[in-house]
């Protein structure tokens, strides 16, 4: 059996998008770059190599429990879209900040729906060498049919 030369797989190009981190900041995953972060060009890495030991990888944040917006009394208006929750999650774990999008238009299930994502808790992110630091973290929901 004879194999083919694994130097065409090097040449293989992947396109992924790119993740900007705010060292200073604390912020593990943000939406925007933080201060002093630039989008970058090319296909090399302002890291370096990599070797792994800088204790600078982000094991992102991941909710305890399930994340489920309000069911009861679901208003016609929510029922059935699809939202983008952003929660700012605190090295603690706590989430500090919400984010929809679309936004909610009833304000009554708005408010219930922002309360009950604020009380989510998530275990926080962590940094290679275990140290906690604050995130963001976007879920996908489906409110109704």
């Amino acid at each position: 059996m004879r194999f083919a030369s694994l130097h065409a797989l090097s040449q293989i190009k992947v396109d992924l998008p790119r993740l900007d981190l705010a060292r200073d900041s604390g912020l593990a995953i943000g939406g925007a770059p933080g201060p002093g972060a630039s989008p970058g060009r090319g296909t090399g890495s302002a890291e370096g190599p990599g070797t792994g030991g800088e204790g600078d990888y982000i094991f992102i944040a991941s909710p305890r429990t399930a994340i489920l917006p309000p069911l009861a009394k679901v208003p016609g208006s929510v029922a059935g879209d699809t939202y983008h929750i952003r929660f700012s999650v605190g090295a603690d774990g706590r989430v500090t900040r919400v984010e929809m999008d679309p936004p909610i238009a009833d304000e009554a299930y708005r408010r219930e729906f922002l309360d009950r994502m604020l009380a989510y808790q998530f275990v926080p992110a962590q940094t290679r060498d275990r140290r906690n630091v604050a995130s963001v973290v976007t879920v996908t929901l489906r409110i109704g049919h």
